[in-house]
């Protein structure tokens, strides 16, 4: 087991560290510390290293092993140092890598098929990272609107949502504390409250270009839209001639037991935007699209230098491959179920815990208003324990395994969250256990 100083890596998505917490962290001896003093300090510094990993296990520098309930924040969806993907990368890498996007390249064409087929929508973007495909989702998303002579030009989002940090998808993430430091931000941005029905006709009107929605709010915490909501979305938008913007980062590539969320719902956007887990661990995002909301593209538009590379293609084939499988995705739903009704179980058990929540295996446990400890006090209890989580909204912890997860790994991250919680117990007393 790690040791009781280890570093707080909950944060990576989250908010700063509290002051006693980064002193913590400071002491760890397995932390980067030559990160200190030259890397930007947009992360708490110093961090843990982590050297090596494999499926759902990695290892520090120092040779303490955890239980990996991150998964790089959803993106390991087949394990560390998945050895399908690396032998596509290593093939590829070999032949060739990077070729602009003045060249085609066969990886990035058979991604492109193998994706359409897949999801139904006949038009592809790539590009580097999920917030760039949020900026160029928006971007196309105007441009409809002008090709199609509408009115609008805003955009709705919703509370709690998160879609990246570059200006437009930044102006579009509801946050305030990530939002404030760069304002002012893109004009014409709305927000209305998720799941919330009452009010979408005057939310979502002739001046909206655009609706954005995760189908699963990630870093809010795995708060699901309900599929009368999402509908109701899509009625909405076609009635004021809207694109409806799926934001399945987090939430597609399988993590939610079907390959998109979406399809749980039977309805379907103008634009789904795909990241994380799609290029294996390489960075790759992609841009998902009807043969409508294409019609207002054109040469030159917009680019990407890196999107859809060569050898990230190739990795993407080998995800989509695996994570298309309807066996593979009976198996996410069943492995989701097992660590849900866990966290149910702590729920009722523990009086610290408001609610567990989710959607497959893209999971949360929210902790109670009244809880004599915050989520990154968990984290790290957890982490000393030998797993890994990451915060999500104000009071959650987010549960991220990778895919292949075991269920014995399963039950491993359940025990040690359980003993987590319960060493907070004398400050929380725990609830009457329910029949």
């Amino acid at each position: 087991m790690p040791d009781a100083t280890t570093l707080d890596t909950s944060s990576l998505a989250t908010n700063s560290l509290t002051p006693a917490a980064a002193a913590h962290d400071d002491a760890h001896a397995a932390s980067a510390m030559d990160e200190v003093g030259l890397m930007a300090p947009v992360y708490p510094l110093p961090r843990i290293e982590l050297v090596s990993g494999r499926g759902a296990w990695v290892t520090d520098r120092e040779g303490n092993r955890y239980l990996d309930f991150v998964s790089g924040i959803a993106v390991n969806a087949l394990g560390h140092a998945a050895p399908a993907v690396a032998r596509a990368v290593a093939k590829q890498a070999r032949v060739l890598g990077q070729v602009s996007n003045l060249f085609a390249n066969r990886p990035a064409a058979a991604l492109a098929h193998e994706l359409a087929e897949a999801t139904g929508y006949p038009r592809v973007f790539f590009c580097n990272s999920g917030t760039e495909a949020v900026e160029a989702a928006l971007k196309f998303s105007r441009a409809r609107a002008r090709h199609k002579g509408l009115a609008g030009r805003d955009v709705v989002g919703f509370r709690g949502g998160f879609h990246g940090r570059t200006a437009f998808s930044l102006s579009a993430t509801w946050t305030p504390s990530y939002r404030e430091p760069f304002e002012p931000l893109m004009p014409g941005i709305r927000f209305g409250d998720l799941n919330q029905l009452e009010g979408l006709d005057t939310l979502i009107d002739e001046h909206v270009a655009a609706v954005i929605v995760e189908p699963v709010q990630g870093e809010a915490g795995a708060i699901p839209a309900t599929a009368q909501f999402l509908r109701a979305l899509r009625a909405r938008s076609e009635a004021v001639g809207a694109a409806l913007i799926f934001d399945e980062v987090q939430s597609g590539m399988g993590r939610c037991g079907t390959l998109l969320a979406q399809q749980q719902s039977g309805v379907s956007g103008d634009f789904t935007v795909l990241s994380k887990a799609l290029g294996g661990g390489l960075p790759l995002g992609a841009v998902l699209m009807t043969t409508e909301a294409a019609e207002a593209l054109a040469p030159g538009m917009h680019g990407c230098t890196f999107g859809g590379g060569p050898i990230a293609a190739s990795a993407g084939l080998v995800v989509l491959e695996r994570v298309r499988d309807a066996a593979f995705q009976a198996r996410v739903r069943s492995r989701g179920r097992r660590l849900l009704t866990g966290l149910k179980r702590f729920a009722r058990a523990h009086a610290s815990v408001a609610e567990a929540r989710g959607l497959g295996l893209l999971l949360a446990l929210d902790l109670a208003k009244d809880a004599t400890f915050d989520a990154a006090s968990l984290v790290r209890a957890c982490r000393d324990r030998g797993l890994l989580l990451v915060r999500g909204g104000e009071r959650a912890l987010r549960l991220l395994p990778p895919l292949v997860v075991t269920p014995a790994e399963i039950d491993q991250a359940l025990e040690r969250l359980d003993a987590a919680l319960t060493s907070f117990e004398t400050l929380t007393p725990q609830k009457e256990q329910s029949s």
